[in-house]
């Protein structure tokens, strides 16, 4: 199965790609076995199956990836924390750029006058 086109693997070398592209992979497809995720990982970046792996496990100690019995899946719980993360941070900056909006009016009437 292939991924859909709205998931972009990053193909860069560094630390933390491969576990970014298996998030990006288990939000869209789950659960899977490690070979399975090495499989398709490996698709899109060249990845060892040591470096999946490995991955795969600091990711469950990060409470991102939970595991039963041979399968991978997100854990929901993290899921629901990225969620709230986004909801506060998108009400801070809407605040923020309200404020900054009001300033610059406020700004320009005084300069005008």
């Amino acid at each position: 199965m292939d991924y859909p086109q709205r998931i972009r693997f990053q193909k860069q070398a560094g630390k933390g790609v491969v576990s970014d592209n298996i998030v990006m992979l288990l939000s869209q497809e789950w659960p899977l076995t490690a070979k399975e995720i090495h499989h398709r990982v490996a698709r899109h970046k060249e990845a060892s199956y040591q470096a999946v792996h490995k991955s795969l496990f600091e990711l469950m100690e990060q409470n991102v990836v939970l595991k039963s019995e041979t399968q991978y899946f997100l854990n929901l719980g993290w899921l629901e924390e990225l969620v709230r993360f986004g909801a506060n941070t998108k009400k801070v900056y809407v605040e923020k750029t309200e404020r900054l909006q009001k300033y610059r009016r406020l700004k320009g009437q005084w300069v005008e006058r």
